[in-house]
């Protein structure tokens, strides 16, 4: 068994990002994790030539690499090749495709303006004692904006950022610490359809009666679509100031048009 810690390259791109439920607090995305490791018993002074088609690669040592934050088990495909350098060293390549839905932790205090992350966390099933994960020095994560399904409601970022850490998994033997890379692409709301036009200004009367009970069912819309949260949103806030100055302006008109 290979006894010195192994040191997996990984790289990350987002495919697809599918829906955003701010709601259940998850995200769709089909993900492609590249992973890169020095292979000793595949160098050419240990080895014949390998038949790639052929090998079983089982029998060779792997990181069992898997999402952390994904919700149930996300469908899974893997593919496996060795690169060789100039000097015969062996480079095992291993590409890992994930589809599903991931956890991620909405942060809605500034809804609708609000930006969210969108996270995954690549783990290794071994502890941190024998992977390593580095992050591809020549190649940085990616992520294709064609294929954004919420571009209606969301607007997808180019940028992505990555932090590398170690966390305890197991909870029954709180000493093992697993390695694990999180890379994020972000989303900003968009707000427009959560925002009155405030020119329109005629026939003010009819239209501070209809927002009040616009009001009213807007919120039961909006309490369908966000989580139980204890914390104030923007919208919310102005909501309810929407309503105090509507029903004011909606009381002085009626006075000035002598209605009882």
């Amino acid at each position: 068994m290979f006894s010195v810690k192994r040191r997996v390259v990984i790289h990350v791109t987002f495919i697809k990002i599918g829906e955003i439920n701010t709601l259940k607090e998850t995200f769709d995305a089909d993900v492609l994790i590249r992973a890169k490791w020095r292979e000793p018993r595949l160098d050419k002074s240990n080895t014949q030539e390998l038949d790639q088609d052929s090998t079983d690669w089982s029998q060779y040592w792997n990181p069992k690499l898997f999402i952390e934050n994904a919700v149930g088990e996300p469908k899974s495909n893997s593919s496996h090749q060795v690169e060789y350098g100039s000097n015969g060293e062996a480079t095992m390549l291993e590409r890992v495709r994930f589809k599903g839905t991931f956890l991620e932790q909405m942060e809605l205090w500034e809804f609708p303006f609000d930006l969210q992350d969108l996270t995954v966390n690549v783990m290794s099933d071994m502890p941190s004692t024998e992977v390593e994960f580095v992050e591809d020095p020549d190649e940085i994560h990616r992520i294709f904006k064609q294929s954004f399904i919420d571009e209606q409601e969301f607007y997808l970022y180019k940028y992505i950022d990555s932090e590398s850490k170690e966390l305890q998994k197991d909870r029954a033997d709180p000493f093992v610490r697993r390695s694990v890379l999180t890379v994020r692409c972000r989303a900003a709301r968009r707000p427009w359809c959560f925002i009155w036009n405030h020119f329109a200004v005629t026939n003010r009367l009819q239209l501070a009666f209809t927002l009040m009970l616009t009001n009213v069912a807007f919120k039961f819309v909006i309490t369908q679509s966000l989580p139980r949260i204890s914390y104030l949103t923007y919208l919310r806030k102005v909501k309810e100031q929407a309503l105090r100055r509507h029903s004011t302006h909606t009381g002085k008109k009626a006075d000035a048009k002598g209605i009882p």
